[in-house]
């Protein structure tokens, strides 16, 4: 009996059936293929479709690869595989942290936020002098 479950559900250990043109929902190594090729263009860059072929005694550490990884898509084929990874754990998702730099502030970020600074107390400084001079120009004029 099989269970369609969000991927965002899927824990490691879990099995799940991989087909033709669908996203690889986590990193997984499959324990069984039928003619199965994914591509991996979105991971690798490379535009050739990769053959991949289930886990055995004679390929644990050979080509081709039993392993596939989540947000790569099925391009021929089917299969069974078991869930290795999820979420920030996945090839994807240390990819993705590793080029997450949204917090870190740039060199030249860094120097525009003390120039502001630097205005932005020069202002404040200047600011009693400026209507300390409108004050008197107005009393002045009336």
């Amino acid at each position: 009996m099989t269970t369609t479950v969000d991927s965002e559900d899927l824990v490691v250990g879990d099995l799940v059936v991989i087909e033709n043109g669908k996203a690889i929902p986590a990193d997984c190594i499959l324990v069984s293929s039928i003619d199965m090729t994914t591509n991996e263009s979105s991971l690798t860059g490379e535009t050739e479709a990769m053959h991949k072929l289930h886990l055995t005694q004679d390929n644990y550490s050979h080509n081709p690869c039993p392993f596939v990884l989540q947000s790569t898509l099925v391009e021929t084929g089917q299969g069974t595989a078991i869930v290795a990874a999820v979420g920030d754990l996945t090839c994807a998702g240390k990819a993705n942290r590793a080029l997450d730099i949204e917090n870190e502030l740039t060199p030249l970020q860094l120097k525009l936020e003390t120039i502001a600074d630097q205005i932005g107390m020069g202002l404040l400084h200047g600011c009693p002098y400026v209507l300390r001079d409108v004050g008197t120009t107005v009393a002045a004029g009336l």
